[in-house]
């Protein structure tokens, strides 16, 4: 095992895992909610296919927001543009009756649905949340809509 800081030959070897103290600044735009463990942000002025803001969220070393909770519910609302959906970060594209979590594939339980979702159309294979603000929502995935991203605040 190497130590942190070491020398062998003529390499020298840091360990360049950051501290507490040493926390990597957020991209421009991203609203950190540490109840949440996560900075959000909205882009409510282009609208992508659910793949394109998924890109694009990417650009940041971000994801579609994963909303899992009623506080993360909250939070969206409050940061996407009033009367328009907004892409989420759910999805079942791989197994049509498991809804599942875009940063790691693994099947989300709590979704704060809307009250007749998820539309059990085959279409509907990706995560919005309505315009009304009234729960999430399933959608076709090549319908474009602003979206929103989401970056962990720790590792």
């Amino acid at each position: 095992m190497c130590p942190a800081n070491s020398t062998i030959g003529n390499s020298f070897f840091v360990k360049n895992t950051p501290t507490l103290e040493q926390r990597v600044p957020l991209p421009v735009g991203y609203n950190p909610y540490p109840d949440v463990g996560a900075a959000y942000k909205a882009y409510n002025t282009r609208k992508m296919t659910w793949n394109e803001a998924r890109k694009y969220c990417m650009l940041d070393n971000a994801n579609l927001a994963i909303i899992d909770s009623y506080r993360k519910h909250d939070i969206a609302v409050s940061l996407k543009a009033k009367n328009h959906a907004a892409h989420l970060g759910h999805h079942r594209l791989f197994d049509r009756g498991e809804w599942t979590n875009i940063k790691n594939g693994h099947p989300l339980r709590l979704l704060p649905w809307a009250s007749d979702q998820p539309d059990p159309n085959p279409n509907c294979n990706c995560g919005s949340m309505w315009s009304n603000n009234q729960g999430l929502t399933a959608i076709p995935c090549d319908w474009k809509q602003y979206f929103i991203c989401e970056i962990p605040l720790s590792a």
